[in-house]
């Protein structure tokens, strides 16, 4: 359980961090979200967070939608790598805002 939470929480970092609009940027943002997707899907099946599911849910959900605005954003991409600005600003905001929001709540949970 200690690692799932550390390793959402430096997924947490990196967005915090990643400001350059690049495909780069872009995937590891990606490829962050479908990780920590995949580790709030395994506090889901632990009997003692029975009570958060509806919460992880929602955090899962955020999550998801950081996929889809990924998909859209590699269509976007131009000769030099670089993807609409808007959409790596909506990545970035979808992917730090669902993990701060389960950050937040689980350190007020535990």
């Amino acid at each position: 359980m200690e690692q799932i939470i550390q390793n959402i929480d430096r997924y947490f970092q990196h967005a915090k961090r990643t400001r350059l609009n690049t495909f780069t940027s872009a995937s590891v943002l990606s490829n962050n979200a479908s990780k920590a997707i995949a580790a709030l899907s395994e506090l889901l099946q632990n009997p003692g967070y029975a009570e958060y599911i509806p919460f992880l849910e929602e955090v899962i959900r955020g999550l998801s939608k950081a996929e889809v605005i990924y998909e859209k954003y590699c269509e976007s991409l131009n000769t030099e790598l670089k993807g609409n600005d808007q959409l790596f600003i909506n990545l970035n905001h979808s992917v730090y805002n669902s993990l701060e929001s389960f950050l937040e709540a689980f350190y007020h949970i535990d």
